[in-house]
């Protein structure tokens, strides 16, 4: 009797620990693929008007996620619809900000509420944020 309780109870360590090891590594991984596909977010959009047509928008970009993520466009939207769009090429580093700067033309963007987005990766939009005008 005595060695079959030593069998038993090696067994039941055995599970707890495989069980153990399973519930940390599926934490871990769904921790680590939540992490790398997190949303860019624009932090802040700023409008610079020199002319009624000219000026610039500046973008403040940040990357929560654990990889670099490249941004491939920003898009200015007035009344839901996109009015501007400019491909950039940037690359805003994991964990980092990036600021772009892209040449707009003002006119007919006062008035209305006037949103800022970027496209980054494979086509996602980044939620819009209310555009500053300066």
């Amino acid at each position: 009797m005595k060695g079959l309780s030593s069998i038993v109870a090696t067994a039941i360590l055995l599970a707890i620990t495989i069980t153990g090891s399973l519930l940390i590594y599926s934490y871990v991984n769904r921790y680590l693929k939540g992490s790398a596909s997190e949303d860019v977010i624009i932090e802040e959009a700023v409008l610079y008007r020199y002319t009624n047509t000219s000026g610039e928008l500046y973008v403040t970009i940040f990357n929560p996620g654990l990889k670099d993520t490249q941004v491939s466009k920003v898009e200015i939207l007035s009344n839901g619809q996109v009015v501007s769009s400019t491909n950039v090429d940037v690359v805003v580093k994991a964990g980092s900000r990036a600021r772009v700067a892209i040449p707009v033309n003002p006119s007919g963007l006062y008035g209305s509420s006037v949103y800022a987005r970027v496209v980054y990766g494979s086509g996602q939009y980044s939620k819009p944020i209310e555009v500053s005008a300066w």
